[in-house]
């Protein structure tokens, strides 16, 4: 069973789980589009689908979702790529409160799910941004990999952790793509470094690490931070070079957009405008493992290994029970969710600058 299967990801390692001989194959994703063309590509590719395969528009947290796995029996092996990944979900507790119950509880009900069913292998995808987290997203995936490292009796456990997807779905390389469709200037921060992962290369370390990962263990592309890294102003210009355009650099979003619309095309250059980040919960440098994890960069050319820490991790349960006191009461509170994120995640230090990324344009 894969979740969040229409995902960027998750259509990666889909495609390349389908290549294999399957018995049983159910995707399951929020988005009935994203799942239509998911199966009419695997379809078109010509794969050899079993013939018990199904799939369900249906969210992870939602009681349709409870409902389906009580009539789904077990599973062998669940992949579970469903999450809110954007840093802007903590801007107020409505979605704070679902990122916890997609990034967190659901993770935790499965493996349940899997234990009640005789055991199984659990793999869900993290973020670099787990590591020494400076948001809500960040500290939801070190909450949820302190879950994999509790375990659950009979249900082994693997994680993958990420540099940035390149031209992944909501990212801002995609979104680049889409202001240079609709005539838009190019807006970013100019401090911010990231690595870059294929879509494939997603999808191959994340099947690496559901089928040759041990439990409690997280794979991450072994990338040099200070080789490899790009600023999102380098990815801009290289993006417009590839398209025969030169950057043409704005003091100002208001003069970015006012010179904004298809016909800079054809002076060969296109609005940019890009600043110091000053937004709530950035982090400026990717991080793939912490202090006190035992670390293997031998075992594979060009992954890392690093074995969850397993401090504090006896705390999980009673951090996980009182997440779900809170997100059951009938007001949601912002702060009294950052402050059970604390606990249960002592390395998790916010950085609220009273900015979100949706005031910028």
């Amino acid at each position: 069973m894969i979740l969040g299967a229409a995902g960027s990801i998750g259509r990666e390692f889909t495609r390349l789980v389908a290549k294999q001989s399957l018995g049983r194959l159910f995707l399951i994703d929020l988005s009935e589009n994203g799942l239509v063309e998911l199966v009419r590509d695997l379809r078109g590719s010509g794969l050899s689908l079993p013939s018990n395969f199904a799939t369900s528009s249906i969210g992870i947290d939602s009681p349709e979702f409870k409902c389906f796995l009580e009539d789904a029996g077990s599973f062998d092996f669940v992949a579970n790529f469903a999450a809110l990944k954007h840093v802007r979900a903590e801007r107020d507790p409505f979605t704070l409160g679902r990122l916890l119950r997609v990034n967190v509880l659901a993770n935790e009900d499965l493996s349940l799910y899997l234990k009640n069913c005789g055991g199984g292998h659990l793999f869900c995808v993290s973020s670099d941004k787990s590591v020494n987290p400076t948001n809500a997203m960040g500290a939801s995936k070190a909450f949820m990999e302190k879950l994999l490292a509790k375990g659950n009796d009979g249900v082994s456990s693997s994680t993958a952790r990420f540099a940035n997807v390149a031209f992944s779905d909501g990212s801002l390389p995609f979104g680049f793509m889409q202001r240079l469709a609709k005539g838009q200037p190019l807006v970013g921060p100019s401090d911010v470094r990231r690595c870059f992962l294929s879509p494939q290369e997603s999808g191959e370390l994340c099947l690496l690490s559901a089928f040759a990962a041990e439990t409690g263990e997280a794979f991450f592309p072994s990338l040099s931070f200070a080789e490899h890294a790009k600023t999102f102003q380098e990815v801009a210009e290289e993006v417009l070079s590839a398209l025969d355009l030169e950057p043409l650099h704005c003091d100002s979003s208001s003069e970015a957009i006012a010179k904004g619309g298809l016909r800079n095309r054809h002076d060969g250059k296109w609005p940019c405008f890009f600043t110091s980040s000053d937004t709530s919960g950035e982090k400026y440098e990717e991080e793939f493992f912490e202090n006190g994890e035992s670390v293997d960069f031998e075992r594979f050319s060009s992954i890392g290994v690093a074995k969850l820490n397993l401090d504090r991790v006896e705390e999980t349960d009673s951090c996980i029970a009182r997440l779900r006191s809170i997100l059951s009461e009938s007001k949601w509170s912002k702060n009294n969710m950052l402050g059970l994120l604390a606990e249960a995640v002592p390395e998790f230090k916010h950085l609220e600058t009273g900015r979100n990324l949706d005031q910028k344009l």
